[in-house]
């Protein structure tokens, strides 16, 4: 029996992963999907205003120009490491791989064929300008309900600070033969 598990063990590892991984066709019908939908332009896009948000919010910060220059270094190194870690070109793979974990060949070709009609055209073009109205009414809704929250927050802070009573005394530890 151990030698059955210890052969099987050495099989995983020996053969390749590509074995277990999709079929070219498959995989070049997932890319092309994601290419239809611009999943790495909006991928890359959500990088970048997220970065851009961090600039902005370093800019209102009352610094001198030596901090400024120092704040642009660092906004500079960490755009360039979130692109690198989270953009399309880094992640891409990852992306083939999980549409073709997720959706069969025959279901990757059938959404390719929806994406290419005029109404998968509308989705993906209007989608995107729907999810950024989406996102900007989520923001602002936010922002309303942001005294709420803090309201919230300080209740919340006011009972975890009546729930921890004072410490007990310490008492010397006796034993009951004592």
């Amino acid at each position: 029996m151990k030698l059955l598990l210890s052969s099987l063990l050495l099989s995983l590892f020996v053969i390749s992963p590509t074995a277990f991984s999709a079929s070219d066709s498959h995989r070049a019908l997932a890319e092309e999907m994601l290419n239809l939908s611009h999943v790495g332009d909006t991928l890359d896009t959500q990088v970048k205003a997220g970065v851009e948000e961090q600039r902005q919010r370093m800019k209102d910060l009352k610094l001198n120009d030596a901090s400024k220059a120092a704040i642009d270094t660092f906004m500079d190194g960490m755009a360039s490491l979130m692109a690198q870690s989270l953009g399309w070109e880094a992640n891409k793979e990852y992306y083939i791989e999980l549409y073709t974990q997720t959706y069969s060949e025959k279901e990757i070709k059938q959404i390719v064929g929806f994406y290419k009609s005029d109404v998968g055209q509308k989705l993906l073009n209007q989608g995107a300008a729907m999810s950024l109205q989406i996102a900007d009414s989520t923001k602002t809704k936010m922002t309303e309900l942001q005294p709420q929250l803090m309201a919230l927050q300080t209740q919340l802070q006011a009972d975890l600070k009546a729930a921890n009573a004072p410490p007990p005394v310490p008492t010397e530890n006796k034993t009951p033969a004592e």
